[in-house]
């Protein structure tokens, strides 16, 4: 009777702490808003979502001193190739402030190389604004370009990290805006990060451009 008490308990346990790392891990992308004193989370599919497709997330609206007209996150980090991108356009409308968007994803599936590309692109709308975008692997910063307007109201810049799979790893991008004046301000960005090809996928690239190359003159000198 003991014994069986016991194993019904032990059993109960299991599945409870089996449903706890299931619902622990979030199926599909989330955009998270957070201005340093408010945080709002936007689950694919959720409440707040305003696109009803899977593996993109959206968001427009007011967010306390921010009025979002467009934030959408796109993901393919648990399905097809890894692919995670960040599109924004915000405004600030009440008074100076920092806005954080960060999409987040798992990857689950494998990734094509041994790195990652960044690249990034935006405008600003006033003199002083600034924006840091920070990409990170299971908590661990592995790429961060910093933009502000000393350099000119546009901006753009590259950047690539080396990455190898562990097979159900975090992948962040982490988007952080700063207007500093209390007047209407508006930035945008857009922010992609895509796996690198391998070596021999280049190889292969090369071989087959090589050949349609040496096809090509063949054929040339078979007209004349």
């Amino acid at each position: 009777m003991k014994k069986g008490l016991i194993l019904a308990v032990a059993t109960g346990l299991t599945i409870l702490l089996a449903a706890a790392s299931v619902s622990a891990t979030p199926i599909g992308p989330t955009l998270s808003l957070d201005d340093g004193t408010h945080v709002m989370t936007i689950e694919d599919n959720g409440p707040h979502d305003s696109s009803p497709i899977a593996g993109i997330v959206a968001f427009a609206g007011p967010f306390y001193e921010w009025f979002l007209t467009v934030d959408i996150g796109i993901s393919t980090a648990s399905g097809g190739t890894p692919y995670m991108h960040l599109n924004s356009l915000d405004s600030t409308f009440f008074g100076a402030g920092t806005l954080t968007v960060m999409l987040t994803d798992f990857i689950t599936t494998p990734w094509s190389g041994p790195g990652a590309r960044v690249s990034v692109g935006g405008a600003f709308g006033g003199h002083g604004d600034s924006a840091t975008f920070m990409t990170m692997v299971n908590g661990i910063d592995v790429s961060t370009l910093n933009f502000n307007t000393s350099s000119g109201l546009g901006f753009s810049g590259n950047d690539a990290f080396y990455y190898e799979p562990t097979g159900d790893d975090m992948l962040q991008l982490c988007a952080i805006l700063t207007h500093p004046w209390s007047i209407v301000n508006v930035s945008s960005f857009d922010y992609a990060v895509t796996p690198v090809p391998e070596p021999g996928t280049f190889v292969l690239f090369g071989a087959a451009f090589f050949s349609l190359a040496v096809y090509g003159k063949r054929r040339a000198y078979r007209r004349t």
